[in-house]
Parts: C-alpha cells; sequence; structure tokens
C-alpha cells in the first residue's frame, strides 16, 4: 500500500460523507462536450450558487439538446 492508496481512501471517505448529489436536466448542450468541462462546471455553479465537486453526464438528447447531469457538491 502506497501514499496513493491512503489518498484514494481519503478522498472516497470524504465523498461518501460530505458530499451531497443532485440530478438536473442541462441546457446548454455545447457545454457538454470534454472540451468544454471546465466551462459547464463554472456554469453550473453560477447557475446554482454551490461550489460543484464533481458531475456526471448522463443520458443527451439531442433532439431537445438537453443532457441529465448528476452533480456533487459541498452542502
Amino acid at each position: 500500500r502506497g501514499l496513493g492508496d491512503v489518498y484514494k481512501r481519503q478522498e472516497l471517505y470524504w465523498i461518501s460523507n460530505f458530499l451531497m448529489s443532485k440530478k438536473i436536466v442541462y441546457e446548454t448542450i455545447e457545454n457538454i462536450h470534454p472540451d468544454n468541462h471546465e466551462k459547464l462546471k463554472k456554469d453550473l455553479e453560477q447557475r446554482l450558487g454551490i461550489e460543484i465537486y464533481d458531475f456526471e453526464i448522463g443520458d443527451i438528447n439531442f433532439l431537445r439538446d438537453t443532457a441529465q447531469i448528476t452533480i456533487r457538491y459541498k452542502p
């Protein structure tokens, strides 16, 4: 077990005990592209007024230009 394992365990503990998650529908589809993930995160933080730890993009509906995103944030 190396130092990396210790950090990973601490991160998993922190995430599971101190972060909340929420599913949202996002309509700015151009920010879904991997090159725009930092822009997407900033846009979500500004709209929601919270600091986002990370996010996961789920289903994308190209007909409606929406995506379902699960965000994890500090309460």
